[in-house]
């Protein structure tokens, strides 16, 4: 998990939301109420759509929230993580403190969770059949 997830209050104007995060600069970014709550995630395709030029000025975070509940608890397992992944087709998803408190403590990514996920299966495996690399590239003694 990484603790430095990009976030913004819903009260943040469409046009600060722009400067702060141009077009490339983040991948996710979420949004939390007055209290610091997790609310959803931003579609940063549709703040940085052409169309919404003219009205800058009246619109916040709050008018681009999605995936309101696409989230982890911060006491889930891997598993329950990866398959949150595919079920809800995001790359990256907030974790939050508990039911709760809905507080963003970090976020995971799914690239993340299966490398880790695999990692952990290779170092079972190789103490499984009690050898030290389970994929060693020297040829073993003849």
């Amino acid at each position: 998990m990484r603790s430095d997830p990009k976030v913004v209050p819903e009260t943040m104007p469409l046009r600060e939301i722009r400067e702060k995060y141009p077009p490339g600069s983040a991948k996710r970014i979420f949004v939390v109420s007055e209290d610091g709550a997790f609310i959803g995630a931003l579609d940063i395709v549709a703040v940085h759509e052409a169309a919404q030029d003219d009205s800058l000025d009246g619109h916040t975070a709050r008018d681009f929230i999605i995936e309101r509940d696409s989230f982890l608890l911060a006491s889930e397992n891997v598993r329950t993580a990866i398959a949150r992944f595919e079920d809800k087709e995001v790359e990256a998803l907030p974790v939050l403190a508990s039911y709760n408190d809905k507080s963003i403590v970090g976020y995971l990514t799914e690239q993340y969770a299966l490398r880790r996920y695999n990692q952990e299966l290779e170092r079972r495996r190789t103490a499984d059949l009690g050898e030290r690399d389970l994929f060693s590239t020297s040829e073993p003694p003849r």
